[in-house]
């Protein structure tokens, strides 16, 4: 996935499907249609990039699953993804089901309440809609469930084909050039984001075009990083900044204001410099940690995290 910041029809006579849960069959001139029995797991699904199920459904490893209906195990089974159910066996809708006995071993637990009037399908941002151990994750040229196997947490580096993050996250790409993604927070408004964090990431599908989801741009924030030599991020194609206080991991800015000089965002001064308001306008000031950094007899003065001259 990559992030961008706010700044047959078959022409046969044997067999035509349609979906909305009916099959529509017709030999030769006549036909006729009917409404199949498809239990989660027993329908396959077409080869990508189609990947296509009957409305309700969710291609998962090549079968149909209904949202939010974990496998199961057979009789005194344990469940698993696309199992058929024991009797009396179902799914939950956090993943937790069973046959006689059967269990989820790997549920994903709901990171929030997925709110009415949602689309059709999962929900990324709250991990919700998918069959017991699968994530909601934007992949391909949809959004839809995988398996969950990542465990990369907010802010570290990450795979962009595997997509190793956990679940609620994406791995995102960066827009420095290269081949660097960090896991970012799926989002809807700021609500899951913390204090002061927008969310306002724009999540593209891989394979290019509008996912329709967004992410926090908390991912920046972490991990701490050394403002001073603007090295300490995950990742050396990243640079640290001064932004809200803390720091900032980012790609290197094309822009180098010097000493003074008026700016608008926070990677827009040289290196040993910071964008700070001080006052009705935005300028570069250096970041110092004694007096002895400073010139004209200016003090280095503390701010959050770092100090600079004044």
């Amino acid at each position: 996935m990559t992030l961008h910041r706010d700044r047959q029809l078959l022409n046969s006579a044997v067999l035509t499907s349609c979906w909305g849960a009916l099959v529509c069959v017709a030999i030769v001139a006549a036909g006729g249609c009917y409404r199949p029995m498809i239990e989660p797991g027993g329908l396959r699904c077409a080869p990508t990039p189609a990947m296509e199920c009957p409305d309700g459904f969710t291609c998962v490893s090549g079968f149909c699953h209904l949202p939010g209906a974990g496998g199961t195990g057979g009789r005194a089974g344990t469940g698993g993804v696309g199992g058929r159910g024991g009797r009396g066996g179902t799914g939950g809708g956090g993943g937790a089901s069973g046959g006689a006995g059967g269990t989820c071993a790997n549920a994903i637990t709901p990171l929030c309440q997925s709110p009415a009037g949602l689309p059709p399908g999962c929900d990324p941002v709250c991990q919700t809609g998918c069959p017991c151990g699968l994530r909601c994750n934007v992949t391909g040229t949809t959004t839809g469930c995988m398996p969950a196997l990542g465990t990369k947490t907010l802010g570290e580096i990450c795979s962009i084909t595997a997509d190793d993050c956990v679940p609620g996250l994406a791995c995102l790409k960066e827009r420095c050039g290269t081949n660097v993604g960090r896991c970012y927070r799926f989002c809807r408004d700021g609500s899951v984001c913390g204090t002061g964090i927008a969310c306002g990431m724009i999540v593209d599908f891989p394979n290019g075009g509008r996912s329709g989801s967004r992410a926090c741009n908390v991912g920046d924030q972490v991990p701490a990083c050394d403002v001073y030599t603007r090295m300490g991020c995950p990742d050396s194609a990243l640079v640290c900044y001064v932004a809200n206080q803390g720091t900032k991991c980012d790609c290197p800015s094309v822009t180098n204001r010097g000493e003074g000089e008026n700016c608008t965002f926070y990677d827009e001064c040289a290196s040993g410099l910071t964008c700070l308001n001080l006052g009705n306008v935005s300028q570069c000031h250096k970041l110092c940690k004694t007096n002895a950094d400073c010139t004209g007899g200016a003090s280095c003065t503390p701010s959050g995290s770092f100090s600079f001259c004044p």
